[in-house]
């Protein structure tokens, strides 16, 4: 069979003919089933249509692998489609009632323009057209307006009425179904064709229901409740509908006709009749659709579910099975923090590595390391592929192990050391009786011969012996010969502590015997045999498909871990999907970096992720080049990070910076020794921390190393040079880093956040990925362990204003404002602006009393370190805590009197009038902070208002996902094709250039406001500053090389002229070092027995070793 490409799909309308054909039964029996409970011939349940349980369908012999056959309903009337209304009602707006031809000729057509569109949009314009167009251009015969009444469901025709006084007279009749299948059955294909339509996929004769088919019984199965058979909604829908179709037919032309309702010798009368069609009709519209749920099951009176109900919607077939199906090799688990992982990493369960596999195909490469794997149980499947073609799949959890015991449900296995009392056996298995059972002590080594049932206990544990065989004995052994040995109560068997474990059998695939392990069942002991391993040799071509590995060492080098595709739903944006390599680890969630919870858009309060494991090798590839988190750091929506240092890490970034606390040399080197370089390479050496003192010095900062600055800039680019004013040190309002060297300023969330031109998008931007991604490691791994150095916290000091003088000026500030808002309340008459006004001034006490609470703080107050850092938190936040809540405001207003007819707000405040502060306090305003308390009416306004933003969330997210989804669905197949344009699948062009400018939006920076491709006035500061720095940095290195040469062999010559003078007789090798030279001394100075000579020798070797500034660990740093 030739395969193609699907180039379109087209959708149609069956005409009663193709019904029929593709049926395989008629349906006129209402009943369901006779005495023998089976289905009947012509029932909703025909078995010509298919089984639903295990019996043989009568039309394709298949049983639950039967798809399914369709069967038809005859109706005794034409019935409108339902879901076609609209769509007939244009169709008869088009067609002329009495000749029934298109209105418009192809000459009009022609001429109005309309034949150059195609299809749809075709048909839609001559509806525009015929708006104004009364008259058939055949027949020249006027036409009546159509319209369609929605209350009765129906079509109405509307005439003009000539010969009466009154203007615009109208008289409306109803268009019967009839006169509408007798209209569209004499529309001529070619007419269809004008229109735009294709007559072999919708003829309009096909909108008018004749013959109704009826759904195989697979997809409308009876459920099982309580014991009990319950029919589908749709079951019972058709059957009601066989019921009143068949009580319309003529009685000569029924099959089988149910008794009438009124009685059988009295005949159905033209209201009764009427009364059958609509009840036809209306069964007919709610199998369809059932959106205002009219009708109901009897029995419960639950709206039934209409076939729209089962495909449209979130919860239908279309979206929940089809586009939403549950997939395999994925798995899902709340998420978790994991500050000591790298960016690109995740940590996943030992459990989730064990069962999702990765497939590995066999080669000469890998052939040794996959069958290592094999053999230490690290994979689940082995595929063996066989010459003709044919593949087998070894499920190894059973092919590496020969079969032992079988375990049954309720088995007992006890596994560990057993201990036993000295002459019988001990607390957990115990015989029935003493008289049963024999014991035997071995006094010497000797061979005995065992019988069936015998245990040998050495050292206090049981023996693996062979039975009915000769065993060798050794002294301090004991045999126990008896009966079987039964438990007597379960409680005997200890509960699992120190090396004993007892395992419950529940489902035997779960478990697996060891060596050693004994099996109780029905409460004595079974001779078991012991699983063994077996070797499986793998060939060139197998596909093994072993459990997730995370980094290891592989044939010499650093192997990368297994990539996962990591995902938070809702799926937003690509953010929402990264790849990242696992480490498994034994915890039970995912674990991952604090720094991509940006744009997961995820927090550790109980969010799940999932994970998706590729299985293929090409899906790989693309997770690792597209997907991967360094190659998504930067949003293509603003040009923002998306990763970004967040909490813990960037507070401490703020406190390292602001304060530049010196560390001793064992924290500094115990801190930077947690990163390294994207080389592999350490972060601190000796050129590195010259580099760094030089640039110091250089800007007149103090040379030391030793500090939070000093950290910061191992991490940094060599070349790097950046400003940003961020305002975060009071003395340094900017961050000025000089060839990779934090010179002033401190780091905030403008530096190391998602804003433009952050530290972050830069190195991005200039360095690359593996710079960008490794300075974020380094970032955190570097903050977090000097936080665990120097700690934060917050306490209660932190929370409250000490200052008298702060306290009293918001106190005053209230006074003013409630001064100033009645005023307003007796000058203004107009309420709205009235209310307006009092509003803007209760809001000038919220904001003045922030601004003196955050003044009254103290630099060191941790809750504003906090706020400036960007880690939590903002100065409104401060303010609540410390000087006052403010104006509360329900839907944009203040709290409205709606009690005893607007005069009060809350039942707590009398009828009269109150004082200012109470007035104002009964419409919302809340003069109290947090560390105060607020007070019970304060506490309810407060609870009002934090309400009303909880629903407006809610009521929010659902209408801007729905936004959101609805401009995906529109816009999902619009691409960047190859030659730079902006296309849909139908090669329909949207844009001539990506964003008119052709330029990534991931790559672009912002200069004054406006996306470059480069900031060229940085690239110019770069460069200029390299360009001078370079030479002197070359000069100072090679001036410094030189003096340490000259120091060096002037000590050098200095200590052997003084052991050749002391020492005559002692030889000398000059290719020793300083060292080793001094070393030499010292040992022939300690031979040396005078303690005069030995002091004057000493201070002559501690003038020698001022000349060695190398050897002193402080040297360099007071350079």
């Amino acid at each position: 069979m030739d395969v193609k490409d699907i180039s379109r799909i087209e959708f149609g309308l069956y005409s009663p003919e193709e019904i029929k054909a593709m049926a395989v039964c008629k349906i006129d029996n209402p009943k369901l089933s006779g005495f023998d409970e089976m289905p009947l011939p012509g029932s909703v349940y025909d078995r010509r249509m298919g089984s639903i349980d295990f019996e043989t369908c009568l039309t394709c012999g298949l049983k639950k692998a039967c798809p399914g056959h369709f069967g038809y309903i005859e109706l005794a009337l034409p019935i409108l489609h339902p879901m076609y209304t609209k769509m007939i009602v244009a169709f008869l707006r088009c067609f002329c009632k009495k000749c029934y031809r298109l209105l418009l000729s192809e000459e009009q057509l022609t001429l109005a323009g309309l034949t150059r569109y195609k299809k749809e949009r075709r048909f839609l314009k001559i509806l525009e057209k015929l708006e104004k167009n009364d008259m058939c251009s055949h027949c020249s015969s006027p036409q009546p307006k159509i319209l369609s009444k929605a209350k009765t469901n129906s079509i109405v025709k509307e005439h003009k009425q000539k010969k009466t006084e009154e203007k615009n007279a109208k008289i409306s009749i109803e268009i019967l179904p009839e006169e509408i299948k007798k209209i569209f059955d004499n529309i001529l294909d070619e007419d269809v064709i004008m229109l735009g339509f294709d007559p072999e996929r919708i003829r309009p004769r096909n909108l008018v229901l004749t013959v109704l088919p009826v759904l195989p019984p697979c997809s409308r199965p009876p459920v099982l409740a309580d014991g009990n058979t319950c029919d589908d909604d749709l079951t019972f829908q058709y059957k009601e509908i066989v019921n009143i179709n068949n009580q319309l037919f003529p009685k000569d032309e029924s099959v089988t006709a149910t008794a009438p309702t009124r009685g059988k010798n009295k005949p159905m009368t033209e209201q009764d009749r009427q009364k059958l069609i609509q009840s036809l009709k209306f069964k007919i519209l709610t199998m369809f659709n059932n959106k205002q749920g009219k009708a109901k099951r009897p029995t419960d009176n639950r709206p039934i579910k209409s076939l729209k109900d089962r495909l449209a919607g979130k919860k239908g077939r279309i979206r929940c099975n089809l586009m939403g199906k549950r997939v395999n090799f994925s798995a899902r688990t709340v998420i978790d923090a994991g500050p000591e992982l790298k960016l690109n990493q995740v940590a996943i369960p030992f459990e989730v590595a064990r069962i999702l596999t990765k497939p590995e195909t066999v080669n000469r490469y890998n052939i040794a390391w996959l069958q290592e794997v094999v053999n230490n149980n690290e994979a689940n499947f082995i595929i063996k592929r066989k010459k003709d073609g044919t593949e087998t799949r070894i499920n190894l959890r059973y092919a590496m192990f020969r079969r032992g015991t079988d375990l049954l449900y309720g088995d007992i296995i006890v596994r560990g050391n057993v201990l036993f009392q000295e002459d019988k056996l001990g607390n957990v298995i115990l015989p029935e009786s003493e008289d049963e059972l024999e014991v035997i002590h071995i006094s010497e080594a000797k061979s005995v011969l065992l019988l069936k049932g015998d245990q040998v206990i050495r050292k206090k544990k049981i023996v693996k012996v062979s039975k009915n065989d000769t065993h060798s004995m050794k002294k301090g052994d004991i045999i126990v010969r008896g009966y079987s040995h039964t438990i007597r109560d379960s409680t005997a068997i200890p509960e699992p502590h120190g090396p004993i474990k007892v395992i419950h059998v529940i489902n035997s695939n779960d478990v697996t015997l060891k060596e050693g392990d004994q099996l109780v069942r029905d409460g004595k002991l079974v001779d078991v045999t012991y699983p063994t391993p077996k070797n499986i040799k793998l060939c060139l071509g197998d596909v093994v498909e072993r459990h997730l590995r995370g980094p290891e060492i592989r044939n010499g080098r650093m192997a990368p871990g297994d990539v996962v595709l990591f995902n938070r739903q809702p799926t937003l944006h690509k953010g929402s999907m990264m790849a990242k390599e696992v480490v498994p680890g034994n915890h039970k969630s995912f674990r991952f970096n604090l720094a991509a919870t940006k744009s997961f858009n995820a927090d550790f309060d109980g969010d799940e992720m999932n994970i998706h494991v590729p299985q293929s090798y090409e899906a790989e590839v693309e997770l690792r080049m597209l997907s991967a988190t360094q190659h998504n750091m930067i949003s293509g929506q603003e040009s923002k990070p998306n990763i970004v240092i967040v909490q813990d890490s960037l507070l401490a970034a703020y406190m390292m910076t602001i304060k530049n606390e010196k560390l001793t040399s064992d924290q500094f080197h115990d801190v930077a020794s947690k990163g390294t370089r994207v080389d592999g390479s350490p972060l601190w050496n000796e050129h590195r921390k010259n580099h760094i003192q030089r640039i110091l010095k250089k800007h007149g900062k103090d040379p030391c190393v030793y500090n939070g600055r000093g950290l910061i800039s191992l991490i940094l680019p060599n070349t790097l040079y950046y400003e940003n004013k961020n305002d975060a040190h009071p003395n340094e309002p900017t961050v000025k880093i000089y060839a990779g060297v934090l010179v002033e300023g401190a780091f905030n969330k403008k530096i190391l956040g998602g804003s433009h031109n952050s530290l972050i998008q830069i190195i991005h931007k200039e360095y690359g990925v593996k710079t960008a991604a490794n300075f974020i490691d380094n970032v955190q791994f570097i903050t977090n362990n000097w936080l665990i150095i120097h700690g934060f916290t917050v306490g209660l000091k932190d929370c409250m204003i000490t200052s008298e003088k702060s306290t009293t000026a918001i106190k005053d500030v209230l006074a003013k404002c409630y001064t100033k808002a009645q005023a307003i309340e007796e000058t203004t008459q107009n309420p709205g602006i009235c209310e307006v006004r009092v509003t803007a001034a209760l809001n000038e006490a919220k904001d003045i009393g922030m601004r003196i609470a955050t003044e009254a703080m103290s630099t060191d107050n941790n809750f504003l370190t906090t706020v400036n850092s960007g880690a939590k938190g903002d100065f409104f936040n401060i303010a609540q805590l410390t000087s006052l809540l403010g104006q509360q405001n329900l839907e944009g207003c203040r709290v409205t009197p709606v009690l005893n007819h607007g005069r009060r707000s809350l039942p707590h405040y009398p009828f009269g009038e109150l004082d200012k502060e109470r007035d104002y306090e009964s419409r919302g305003f809340v003069r109290h902070s947090f560390i105060r308390g607020l007070s019970p009416e304060e506490f309810y306004f407060h609870a009002m208002s934090g309400r009303e933003g909880i629903c407006d969330t809610a009521m929010g997210t659902a209408k801007s996902g729905y936004i959101q989804r609805r401009i995906v669905k529109v816009c999902e197949d619009i691409q960047v094709r190859y030659d730079g344009t902006v296309r849909d699948a139908a090669g329909k062009i949207y844009q001539f250039a990506y964003g008119d400018n052709n330029l990534d939006p991931t790559q672009t920076v912002q200069v004054n406001g406006v996306q470059q491709i480069c900031d060229i006035g940085r690239i110019a500061t770069r460069l200029n500053a390299s360009v001078e720095d370079e030479p002197e940095s070359e000069d100072e290195e090679e001036e410094i090389k030189v003096e340490q040469q000259v120091v060096h062999s002037r000590a050098k010559e200095k200590l052997i002229k003084k052991i050749r003078a002391e020492f005559p007789r002692e030889s000398i090798d000059e290719t020793w070092n300083l060292r080793q030279l001094r070393q030499r001394l010292q040992t022939l100075q300690l031979a040396n027995e005078s303690s005069d000579e030995e002091e004057d020798e000493n201070s002559d070797e501690e003038e020698i070793m001022v000349a060695e500034p190398e050897d002193e660990e402080d040297g360099n740093m007071s350079d």
